[in-house]
């Protein structure tokens, strides 16, 4: 949908009515997330992206649990907000519940495996603004809070209901309705600033993730071997390959996935396989032959065993995923 826009607010609304990955690669503004569908299913989705002359807000919600990984902006600190009711996620090896509050500094890497019926928020923040109220965060890492006082369940409620006044303007394209919204996003960055000021303040914090060095050994772990998938993706590796590769061991290896997504490596490359080759598929033009092609390319060389994991995964075989790209 085009961006609805005034002189300070522009809005657009991203509908998912199947899993798309290369949609949902910039679901927030400025960052680089490869997707991957964790669980079988139908899937759907809304991503609403907001931005004034200083901020940049995005919010999501997806039915179906997805794993996503890359940079966040290169150019601002980013807060996160989980505000879906129910679930935990999995973010940078940590188990969260709903309601926790992150701060990823400006380039930070994600790894997540949103929970079903994921409903998120993030917002960009420059270092000015956090230095305006005093508030220096350190250069590295990733702060993250369980909510566990009244006040953050306060502060979700106020933060979906203007993220929902904003998402309501892509229906209304009046003037007074944009800045109506403008003022919304504003009302979320002063309410996270607020916020910050106390969590930052009181150093209610979990262990700075980057610093803990079991889990930034996971992840690194976890790093190397998604670097060499996608450097091999168009060959059937195996999971000894990649752990010669590293080097690491396979325990070690079972171990760092299962702290970082939920699943093990055999599955996460299965997984990632499948949605590059839809990804291509949505995108592609032609007949059997690029059918043929995009399987190759996606290192799936048995054909008919790849369709079904593929069916099986989202619900249709490659060949009608493949038409209606073509439609």
């Amino acid at each position: 949908m085009a961006p609805l826009a005034s002189q300070k607010l522009a809005v657009d609304l991203i509908g998912l009515d199947f899993f798309d990955p290369e949609a949902m690669e910039e679901a927030v503004q400025g960052s680089q997330f490869e997707h991957s569908l964790d669980v079988p299913g139908q899937f759907h989705g809304t991503v609403v992206q907001a931005r004034n002359e200083r901020t940049r807000l995005d919010w999501g919600r997806y039915d179906l649990p997805v794993i996503a990984r890359g940079p966040f902006a290169p150019d601002r600190m980013t807060f996160g907000a989980l505000l879906n009711e129910q679930g935990n996620s999995l973010v940078n090896g940590l188990v969260l519940p709903p309601g926790s509050m992150l701060l990823f500094r400006e380039g930070e890497e994600l790894n997540t495996r949103l929970s079903p019926n994921s409903n998120w928020l993030t917002i960009q923040l420059d270092r000015q603004s956090l230095a305006q109220i005093g508030l220096e965060p350190s250069n590295r890492g990733v702060d993250a809070w369980r909510p566990d006082v009244e006040s953050d369940r306060v502060l979700r409620k106020k933060i979906l209901k203007n993220a929902r006044f904003i998402e309501s303007t892509t229906h209304r394209a009046r003037e007074a309705g944009l800045l109506a919204a403008n003022q919304s996003i504003n009302d979320i960055e002063d309410d996270v600033l607020v916020v910050l000021t106390r969590l930052l303040g009181a150093r209610r914090v979990l262990p700075v993730i980057a610093s803990h060095q079991g889990k930034e050994e996971a992840l690194r772990i976890v790093r190397d071997a998604i670097n060499y998938m996608e450097a091999n993706i168009d060959s059937p590796i195996t999971i000894a390959e990649i752990c010669a590769a590293l080097p690491t061991n396979i325990k070690s290896l079972e171990r760092a996935f299962l702290h970082t997504y939920g699943i093990g490596p055999k599955q996460y490359l299965s997984r990632f396989r499948l949605s590059n080759l839809r990804r291509m598929l949505l995108r592609a033009s032609g007949g059997e032959r690029v059918l043929t092609e995009a399987y190759l390319a996606c290192g799936l060389p048995h054909f008919s065993r790849a369709a079904q994991g593929y069916k099986h995964l989202f619900g249709e075989l490659p060949s009608l995923t493949l038409s209606r790209a073509q439609s």
